[in-house]
């Protein structure tokens, strides 16, 4: 593939994501945007392929109209076996390796005529791609297979009338391609029902909405084009948005925000162990960085935008209207390339194997197979792709220019919501509710106590860092009631250090309109030899 079709199809696919991000953009959660998501990959892993296939298929059929008016018809070269030998299963093996070696052969020259590369650097491409799309289906089988051994240990039980399996710290998730399994660890058991109840609606709405299949089909889509980073974002930003459309449906059935964002908060605090990552899994909480983004969604209030419809639909129908009208790759079949050269004669000393008709003439110039109409019409053909990628280019300003205002108005508009979220905090600060850093006015700070350097380690001379989570109470002390959970640390004694130390640190407790709240922390702890 000749880097004009990568670019055609990166290109192609960046516009298509920009239009499914504006059609998001315009609908702000009236209706799934895990729909839009789902056909933007489909969009874009079928119509370049199909556009490519068409236009070259419309190209190579102009050759054989210009031998019926009389330019030769070659004919391809005719093979006869001298040796004689039919049947047996050697020779049945045999067949097969030859078979195998053609198509790819075949495979090699078909790519190498399209880009017009020479057959190594189209060897080297079709290496590279095979490799990693295997690379890929092995990390998924991989995956699978960790899953099902971890599964022989997990226990089936029934929480409120509904199937699940019981994991020592997995979950919550939806697990499996085809037959669906809820998934839950154990400590979720012992949660209060309403809480349960809520988890386990949110993973059966995931079931009937057929998440999985979707994120199957964005896994197949990438396994077959993993070199298209775009797809990647499509397929990352479809993973946002089943969430964010699962959460509206289970607020839908068991309103209260507070409550669901209660459960959130809870998942969040305890840490989730996704299991083998492989396979793919639709869970209540994918990643801490998700977590903001689910609460601001559900807290929003979603009101008609009359100028936000209207901006993202033109906007989408700008990129897919530049995305479809963008020039397309045609594979270029040179004259030259339709003989076959005639068979060299082996030397005495060795047996003739196969006898080879050359049934072709010999390969003639450009100017004796190109007739005066033809080079009129190639003329034009490169005028009509001019004007197009001039038009093309046009549009493409214009389209990153629409981007730019929309980014900026979003910026903007996440900074309103941020302040009307600080002022309605500001005036209802509960003690009993632990809150984050952005949604106090302020934020706890350390007073006193900091962890004692590991002597083994600072003797060596050795150094390292540990990032903790932690909730601060209202009286500026560590929560005993909530976990520590270690997020990130280069030795076990420089953690036990912290986890040792983080019980006698005192705090300034974080504050909402002048009342202390509670306060989930993350603070970064380094040991360094140097004063």
């Amino acid at each position: 593939m000749t880097p004009i079709l990568f670019a055609y199809v990166l290109l192609f696919t960046l516009l298509i994501a920009g239009a499914a991000a504006a059609i998001e953009w315009a609908l702000q959660g009236r209706v799934g945007a895990r729909h839009v998501w789902t056909a933007a990959i489909v969009i874009a892993l079928v119509a370049p392929a199909a556009a490519i296939t068409w236009h070259t298929v419309a190209a190579r059929s102009v050759v054989p109209a210009d031998a019926a008016r009389g330019l030769p018809m070659w004919l391809s070269p005719m093979v006869i076996s001298l040796d004689g030998n039919s049947g047996g299963q050697s020779s049945l093996w045999h067949g097969i390796i030859e078979s195998l070696g053609a198509a790819w052969t075949q495979g090699s020259a078909i790519l190498s005529a399209w880009s017009g590369w020479g057959p190594r650097s189209t060897t080297i491409v079709l290496c590279v791609w095979l490799s990693l799309s295997l690379a890929l289906v092995l990390w998924l089988a991989l995956g699978i297979l960790r899953w099902r051994a971890a599964r022989q240990l997990w226990e089936r039980t029934t929480l409120d009338g509904i199937d699940v399996e019981v994991s020592p710290s997995t979950g919550p998730a939806v697990l499996g391609f085809l037959s669906h399994r809820i998934v839950v660890p154990a400590w979720a058991t012992k949660m209060e029902p309403e809480h349960r109840r809520l988890i386990l609606a949110h993973e059966g709405e995931h079931i009937d909405a057929h998440d999985p299949e979707r994120l199957a089909f964005a896994i197949a889509a990438i396994v077959l084009m993993p070199w298209n980073i775009t797809l990647w974002a499509c397929a990352a930003r479809l993973r946002r948005a089943i969430e964010l459309d699962c959460d509206a449906r289970v607020l839908k059935r068991f309103p209260g925000t507070r409550e669901y964002g209660y459960v959130l908060l809870e998942v969040a605090a305890r840490g989730r162990s996704t299991g083998p990552l492989a396979v793919p899994m639709v869970g209540l909480l994918r990643l801490p960085s998700e977590l903001e983004r689910r609460l601001v969604a559900m807290t929003r209030k979603r009101t008609p935008g009359y100028r936000a419809v209207v901006g993202g639909g033109l906007a989408a129908v700008a990129a897919v209207t530049v995305a479809f009208a963008s020039p397309v790759p045609v594979a270029q079949v040179q004259p030259d390339s339709l003989a076959v050269p005639a068979a060299t004669a082996a030397p005495a000393s060795h047996r003739v194997d196969r006898l080879v008709l050359d049934t072709v003439p010999k390969a003639r110039t450009k100017q004796d197979t190109l007739t005066a109409h033809q080079r009129e019409s190639v003329g034009t053909i490169e005028r009509e792709r001019a004007g197009r990628r001039a038009a093309v280019q046009k549009a493409q300003s214009a389209v990153q220019a629409a981007q730019t205002e929309l980014e900026k108005r979003q910026t903007e508009l996440n900074a309103a919501k941020a302040r009307a979220m600080g002022s309605a905090a500001g005036t209802s600060g509960n003690a009993n509710v632990t809150y984050f850093a952005y949604q106090v006015e302020k934020p706890a700070a350390t007073l006193s106590g900091a962890p004692i350097y590991p002597p083994t380690l600072r003797g060596a001379g050795v150094e390292g860092e540990v990032d903790a989570e932690f909730t601060v109470d209202t009286t500026g002390r560590l929560d005993p009631s909530a976990p520590i959970k270690i997020i990130k640390s280069t030795n076990d004694l420089f953690k036990s250090a912290v986890m040792k130390a983080l019980p006698e640190m005192r705090f300034a407790p974080a504050e909402i309109g002048g009342r202390k709240v509670r306060q989930l922390v993350q603070q970064p702890f380094t040991f360094t030899t140097i004063h």
